[in-house]
Parts: C-alpha cells; structure tokens; sequence
C-alpha cells in the first residue's frame, strides 16, 4: 500500500513499512512521542532521591524512559534498595510529584505532534498508549482539544504487564478493532518500540535526531525519523484514504 500523494517525500524505509498493507489505526506513545516530558520524570525521580539523601545517581536517565512508575520505582529499589522501601508508595509518591509537574508546566509539544495526532483522529481510529498514568493523559488530551475525538485510550492503569510487553499493544489492537499488523505505532523508548513489535504492530520511532536512538531503531529493524514534521502533511488522510480505497468493492 502505498500512499497516493507525495510518496517521494517519504523516506525509502517508511514507504517499505506501509507497503505491507493498509493501515487500518494508528497508536502514539505519549510521553518522548507527543511531549517532551522525559525530561520532566527525570527531574521528578532526582529530586526524589536527593531528598532521600542520594547525592550521587548510579543511572542513566534513558534507563527510565516508557516504563510505568511502579516499573520505575522498582527499578529505583533494586538500583537504591537502601533508599526505596515500598515500591508501591514510592511509585504512588513520584506519580503525583510528576502529574502536579506535567499539568502546572504543561511541557512542550514535539515537533509536528499537535497536528499530527489532531490529523490521525480525524482519518483513522486512533489511540494512545502510555505507561503513565490517565490523569497524566487526559490532561494531554483536553490540552489538543481530541475529548470525543480520540478513539482509544490505553495507561499504566489498564495493563497488568505494562511496556515493553505486548500488551499494552495488544490491547489497543483490540479496543481499536484491527490486527496488530495493520496498527501504525509511533515510539521514542526502547521499551515502547519493543512492546509493540512485540504485539505484531508495525512501529516508527522518533528519534529527536539522536544518532544512539537512530542506530538502535535500525538494529531492530525499525524505521526511524526525527520527528512529526519528517512526514507530509497529508500523510494521516492519505493512509486513510488508502484504507477506504481497499475497502471499497
């Protein structure tokens, strides 16, 4: 399936992946997808074991980026076990110091990813698929105006195993109503890019540029861009567009 306008504007790659079929939805991550809050956790997790006496950390922060809270306050207990005795409180704690940050700060959109999103909602069903927690994504969703708009909407809340197991994708794959190989995903983390591969779904990762992130995405066998603004932007009508071309006796 290719895209019926401007398909050389599309790298090589990227138009190898629609190639295998329509796509019938399409999934975003949320947090290094849409907005630039993994910076923003970062700070939370530090200044949480600061005052726990912590003058040195022991961790990237990439380590941290798509895992829950909870995943995150375990990781926090193995890596600082001395400093986290409750991994559920710690992950309850650093939930709400991050959910106070991320709607009193309201941190940046990426690059092209308010309209975007606005444009997949408005040409295919549409979701997104976090490991953070739904006040943290509703918040997200009432600032780009999508409430009724957005299809589907998957948290830390909805998934016993959250990323990078399958389902979180998976899961969206149901409530969307589409195979996994005809979900389009977009991810930054490592952890993301693995969760949906790992349910069958075709995924693009958005790498901000990051020569790292661009190698371990093409080791994987992932298509890579740097962000939203790589597309055209008729991109999200034209997959629709495709679908409904397909579909059609």
């Amino acid at each position: 399936m290719f895209l019926s306008s401007s398909p050389s504007t599309l790298q090589p790659a990227l138009q190898a992946l629609l190639a295998r079929g329509a796509v019938a939805a399409v999934a975003f991550d949320m947090d290094g997808t849409l907005v630039d809050s993994e910076t923003l956790a970062e700070q939370v997790v530090e200044v949480w074991l600061r005052a726990r006496g912590v003058t040195r950390l022991e961790h990237a922060g990439r380590a941290l980026h798509g895992l829950s809270w909870l995943e995150i306050a375990r990781f926090l207990e193995r890596v600082y076990h001395t400093r986290v005795d409750d991994a559920e409180a710690c992950a309850v704690a650093l939930s709400q110091a991050y959910h106070a940050r991320f709607v009193g700060e309201a941190p940046r959109l990426l690059p092209g990813a308010g309209a975007a999103i606005v444009a997949a909602c408005m040409s295919l069903p549409s979701a997104i698929v976090t490991s953070s927690d739904r006040d943290a994504a509703t918040s997200l969703i009432s600032r780009l105006r999508l409430d009724g708009a957005l299809g589907v909407l998957i948290c830390a809340e909805d998934c016993a195993r959250t990323k990078p197991d399958a389902l979180p994708y998976a899961l969206a794959c149901e409530r969307l109503g589409c195979a996994p190989s005809a979900l389009l995903v977009f991810e930054d983390s490592d952890a993301g890019l693995a969760s949906a591969s790992a349910a069958g779904a075709r995924a693009v990762a958005i790498t901000r540029g990051d020569a790292d992130a661009i190698a371990r995405a093409h080791a994987v066998g992932h298509v890579a861009i740097d962000d939203f603004d790589a597309l055209p932007p008729t991109f999200f009508r034209d997959l629709g567009n495709a679908l409904a071309r397909e579909a059609s006796p």
